[in-house]
């Protein structure tokens, strides 16, 4: 993020655990949502509720490209978040999807507007099943033998030109639907 995450917390006080579970799951939101511009994290312990004990809300508020994201702003009765850790975990849960769809619908437009992009493929590992391709503006791009279409993965060289879709993956960005644009010349890299 381009500032560190605030946390605040009202009418509880504050742990290194707790704190340490919040920045777990902002760095996981990291990794596999960038860039996040900037984040807030509240942890309250509101008055006791007429069903339930004191039951912990946690909202959590982050700024991604294009969208201020909001998760755990109504009251929850959920009597599982009278556990600090449960109504961490569910509401940040909440904020993975949100982000999800975000970044889906980021990337649709994305796809829509433009053509897909071109590189060459630069790192082969066969036995293993997967390479890198350097893209156009000089990014290493990670791909599987699964997202090479017509089950050419075998086919592929270094150097051989390729058009794919670039997705946000586990570890990062990668390629999928990889097409061969046309084969390299002796599987040397230009």
């Amino acid at each position: 993020m381009n500032q560190p995450v605030k946390i605040q917390f009202i009418n509880c006080q504050s742990t290194p655990a707790i704190e340490s579970r919040i920045h777990e799951r902002i760095e996981k939101l990291e990794r596999h949502f960038s860039p996040l511009i900037n984040g807030k994290v509240t942890v309250e312990k509101p008055h006791r509720s007429k069903k339930h004990g004191l039951l912990y809300r946690v909202t959590v508020h982050l700024t991604a490209p294009g969208k201020d994201l909001f998760a755990g702003k109504t009251p929850d009765n959920n009597p599982a978040h009278e556990d600090v850790y449960v109504a961490i975990r569910d509401t940040f849960d909440v904020m993975e999807r949100q982000l999800k769809h975000h970044f889906d619908q980021l990337r649709k437009e994305v796809k829509f507007h433009e053509s897909r992009p071109t590189g060459q493929v630069i790192k082969l590992f066969p036995e293993e099943g997967y390479g890198f391709i350097q893209s156009m503006d000089g990014r290493q791009i990670y791909f599987n033998e699964n997202s090479v279409l017509n089950k050419a993965f075998s086919k592929l060289n270094l150097g051989t030109q390729v058009r794919f879709v670039e997705e946000l993956g586990n570890q990062g960005p990668q390629a999928s639907t990889i097409e061969c644009v046309r084969p390299s010349r002796e599987g040397s890299v230009s």
